[in-house]
């Protein structure tokens, strides 16, 4: 599991979204991309092409965060079973809930980070924080330092 249960989500206020679809898949607590070839097509509601992706680049440099993703995407044959709707799983071109501003708990790091309080926190490959960035936009703070488990508690800001 990489996003902890506990979170500040203002969900009236218009800090959770969930007009995007995922192509892909990825685990809770990652930050996902606009689909730059895809993702501007106007209000985008239930349209399929508006989707995000995980970062693809090592440093995040050239994409744009849409946020952290709150569901696990996964690839399940549904004929054979369903998914799991109290673990938060999507299926593989579902859409799926991205946070955009709030506070989080995760452990989806680079193996490198070691983040203290009000370090800034950017994204990298494959959706994961760290405390560096070469041209990686800056998603938020971090909040603390890693627990015993690797948690750290994160404060995303992508308004």
């Amino acid at each position: 599991m990489a996003l902890q249960s506990w979170r500040d989500e203002a969900q009236n206020g218009a800090t959770v979204n969930v007009d995007f679809f995922m192509n892909g898949t990825g685990e809770a607590g990652s930050v996902v991309k606009f689909v730059t070839s895809t993702s501007g097509v106007g209000a985008a509601f239930d349209d399929a092409n508006a989707t995000v992706a995980l970062p693809t680049v090592t440093n995040g440099s050239g994409e744009t965060p849409a946020g952290v993703l709150l569901c696990d995407v996964v690839n399940k044959d549904l004929s054979q079973t369903h998914t799991n709707a109290h673990k938060r799983e999507v299926n593989i071109g579902g859409k799926v809930g991205i946070m955009r501003k709030g506070v989080l708990v995760t452990n989806r790091m680079a193996a490198t980070t070691n983040p203290a309080p009000g370090n800034p926190a950017y994204f990298g490959l494959g959706g994961v924080f760290q405390t560096t960035s070469t041209d990686s936009t800056r998603v938020g703070t971090f909040l603390g330092s890693k627990n015993s488990d690797g948690y750290v508690k994160i404060a995303v800001n992508l308004s």
